[in-house]
């Protein structure tokens, strides 16, 4: 009567082992591929004369580098999504406009109007 017992528990974990396995398995990958992007722009103007594009987009995030754009990405692929509408996503812009003055007080030293990342405002550096 044990041997029966053992035998028919054995035949139970032997048939849901692999099950439970293919489940856990299943259960890792769908919950690595939600999280494709780390950061999605959705609704923003796409301006990219290198590309040729010119239309409200998202634009996807991924290891710091672009990783899609495309008319709609699906939200629940990012880790953050950030509402742009009515904003213009583009690459490249950088202003190099800033008053320098030789004011500081030391031999070979600059200053510009207001030399901080924090405000926003552009800075110099020698």
């Amino acid at each position: 009567m044990l041997g029966y017992l053992l035998s028919k528990v054995r035949n139970l974990f032997m048939k849901r082992i692999p099950f439970a396995i293919a489940v856990l398995a299943l259960a890792c990958t769908s919950m690595h591929a939600q999280k494709s992007y780390d950061l999605l722009l959705t609704g923003g103007r796409v301006v990219d004369p290198a590309n040729h594009i010119d239309a409200v987009m998202d634009v996807a995030v991924a290891n710091h580098r672009i990783a899609a754009v495309a008319a709609h990405i699906d939200p629940s692929l990012a880790t953050k999504t950030v509402d742009v509408s009515g904003l213009y996503v583009t690459p490249g812009l950088v202003d190099i406009h800033v008053h320098v003055y030789a004011s500081t007080g030391e031999a070979g030293s600059y200053a510009a109007t207001t030399p901080s990342f924090r405000t926003g405002l552009p800075s110099a550096r020698a």
